[in-house]
């Protein structure tokens, strides 16, 4: 087996893992039955007896629904396994934290199936969305129980909630935000990227944006330097955005002023990304935290992670005050 497990977490982190695997697929040549004429990336594809090639990969959701199509497409065949619960989270953190036992259950035997076949597991990628209650709470299960059982590298590529989405996504956020602090972490700002793929097929340009800057990963160094440049207390964090048309402007200004003024930008959007997060994250927390399911078993999770978040978004601000007083 090889040296990374992807899990893809909720309807969107589902839906993200089935264009990242068929791009993958094509990319090492690979029919929808597993065969190959040549050996495909060993960190990524494992090979059965009969010459059979299968991803590294689990498709993890709550809701049995969404994950029906996919599993009886002639593609979800080839990515098979797929895990579900009985029944959607309705967008709630604490229904996907808390309620979900038995998916748990599953997972759990099936990581550690996997795990005793491979001897050089090195990373486990998570593909989530922070909106909803699956991507968030489920989300956060799984990392905590990855890090309780597991020495391996975290790496949680994580979509932010466009203002809007549900009423509940600032709170889903936050606390998923929170639950990761020690992984290294991939975002991706869903309103930016909206704002910048405006057309019928908006969806469409956003995910294969997302999906293409995660495969890009696995095969460059690049974004290392990014995230020890942006690594603050240990925390490994990389906004990943698409390029405005200004951006593209401005590419031969941006190379003179240098790499230091370009890590200080993007430091800035990742504390203005997360306040904006926790001022919603406030008022909707005052207003309808009695009105949600497993308010009491939370209540002392919003504290904790709204100062987490808050002293993460504090660290960024002391960067940018000694930066601006030098």
């Amino acid at each position: 087996m090889g040296e990374l497990l992807t899990l893809q977490v909720g309807h969107c982190g589902c839906q993200l893992g089935l264009q990242f695997w068929n791009e993958l697929r094509l990319a090492n040549n690979l029919s929808l039955s597993g065969h190959s004429t040549s050996a495909p990336d060993s960190r990524l594809f494992t090979e059965s007896l009969s010459s059979h090639y299968s991803p590294n990969s689990l498709f993890i959701d709550t809701c049995p629904d969404t994950l029906t199509k996919m599993q009886h497409s002639d593609l979800g065949r080839f990515l098979s396994p797929f895990l579900t619960g009985s029944s959607s989270t309705s967008n709630q953190f604490g229904v996907g934290y808390f309620d979900q036992q038995l998916l748990m259950d599953q997972l759990s035997f099936e990581l550690r199936k996997r795990s005793e076949k491979c001897d050089k597991l090195k990373q486990f990628q998570i593909i989530q969305a922070l909106g909803g209650g699956t991507g968030s709470g489920t989300g956060s299960k799984i990392v905590e129980m990855i890090s309780e059982n597991y020495q391996c590298d975290i790496k949680c590529c994580q979509v932010f909630p466009q203002s809007g989405f549900c009423l509940q996504s600032p709170n889903n956020c936050v606390l998923g935000v929170s639950k990761c602090l020690d992984c290294q972490m991939v975002w991706f700002d869903n309103q930016q990227l909206f704002s910048q793929y405006r057309s019928k097929n908006g969806m469409e340009l956003v995910n294969g944006f997302i999906t293409q800057s995660i495969t890009q990963q696995l095969f460059t160094n690049k974004q290392q330097i990014q995230l020890e440049t942006n690594n603050v207390n240990g925390q490994q964090i990389q906004l990943v955005q698409a390029k405005t048309n200004e951006t593209n402007e401005n590419d031969n200004q941006r190379k003179m002023r240098g790499e230091k003024e370009e890590v200080s930008q993007m430091q800035n959007k990742v504390r203005d990304l997360l306040q904006t997060q926790l001022d919603q994250f406030q008022i909707i927390k005052q207003l309808n935290v009695r009105k949600y399911s497993h308010a009491e078993e939370t209540a002392e999770m919003y504290d904790e992670a709204f100062d987490k978040v808050q002293n993460v978004i504090q660290q960024y601000q002391d960067i940018h005050n000694i930066a601006e007083s030098q």
